[in-house]
């Protein structure tokens, strides 16, 4: 459901959440199909049911005909080597490229961090360099072909976010909606209750990346009714990260507390996530000391550049280490991608 949002909506208003980021990024609109494997999630009842609100028709790739994705895959192999194969943290594609690297403990970058990378990485590397498969340069491309077909919108771009949210069947009581036991009620709501006059399972809508709202749809006046959560602490807070707040709330029970303090758990999480980041950062600092060091050596034995005596062991210098401090601190020009 997010990758179809992100293809759909414009990115204009999205990008400007991110300084760093120089170019456009025009790919909108929808598709008039999608391919798919025979993943679970490319058979729910969610992506059914946006499909037919778009008219977006849905085909199967065969099962076991991966040469059926070629491009596809062709595009990871080009994401993994031009940005994510430096990345401290990452996975590999199979257990005897994976070694005993352990990409847990080397986890060193926040999620808000990483999609920032992706996307600067996207609009202002791989749409601008030139492509040897196209013979050309991706956003040409796609700027050629939108000129002679125009992309279709919905209607209404608003209810975008709705139709394409988590599609859910719940109970509508006398007391709200529960959802992920959290409670969902306003007057609107009230009225849908007394008008159906009995507990009544309703179609639901949520935003996995916001929990503050759902939206119940009204089978009889055939639109969707915004209903805010009772515990304004959820407004912002994504799906997961509530998982990750009620888990730590249950060890907390365990040790004996009864409170229910979302708001502090969340800031305790954010907290953590900062401590470890800044952890990196002094790791970091003593590696750029390093790599400062061994430039004034080998200046010292000859070399102004620095380039005689060869380069240093890997666990010297981190540049992709560095890499992430630089970013972290405030993204540069294109010297950054050099």
């Amino acid at each position: 459901m997010m990758c179809l949002r992100n293809g759909i909506m414009h990115k204009g208003e999205f990008l400007a959440e991110f300084s760093s980021i120089e170019g456009t990024w025009p790919c909108h609109g929808l598709p008039r199909k999608i391919i798919l494997d025979n993943g679970l999630e490319f058979h729910s009842e969610s992506l059914r049911d946006v499909c037919g609100t778009f008219g977006i028709s849905i085909i199967h790739n065969p099962v076991r005909t991966p040469q059926y994705k070629g491009a596809v895959e062709r595009f990871f192999r080009t994401l993994n080597d031009g940005f994510l194969s430096g990345l401290q943290g990452r996975t590999f594609s199979n257990i005897v490229k994976k070694g005993d690297y352990d990409p847990v403990s080397r986890a060193a970058i926040q999620f808000a961090d990483f999609k920032e990378a992706l996307f600067k990485w996207i609009v202002d590397v791989y749409a601008r360099k030139f492509h040897r498969g196209i013979e050309g340069f991706p956003i040409e491309f796609w700027q050629q072909g939108v000129s002679r077909q125009p992309v279709d919108l919905p209607v209404n771009v608003e209810d975008l976010k709705i139709t394409l949210g988590e599609a859910e069947t719940r109970t509508l009581r006398n007391s709200g909606i529960f959802i992920h036991n959290a409670r969902y009620n306003c007057t609107e709501l009230g009225d849908l209750f007394r008008r159906f006059g009995k507990p009544r399972k309703v179609k639901v809508k949520v935003d996995p990346l916001d929990l503050g709202m759902i939206h119940v749809f009204d089978e009889q006046r055939e639109r969707f009714i915004s209903v805010s959560c009772t515990d304004s602490n959820l407004y912002g807070v994504g799906k997961w990260q509530y998982q990750l707040i009620r888990k730590e709330i249950a060890a907390h029970r365990m040790a004996g507390e009864s409170t229910y303090d979302i708001q502090r758990h969340l800031k305790r999480i954010y907290e953590m996530l900062s401590a470890k980041q800044d952890g990196v950062k002094r790791k970091s600092n003593k590696r750029a000391a390093r790599h400062a060091e061994y430039q004034n050596r080998t200046r010292e034995r000859g070399d102004p550049k620095g380039h005689s005596a060869g380069p240093p062991d890997f666990d010297e210098v981190d540049t992709q280490e560095l890499l992430g401090l630089a970013a972290r601190s405030g993204w540069g020009k294109s010297g950054f991608w050099e």
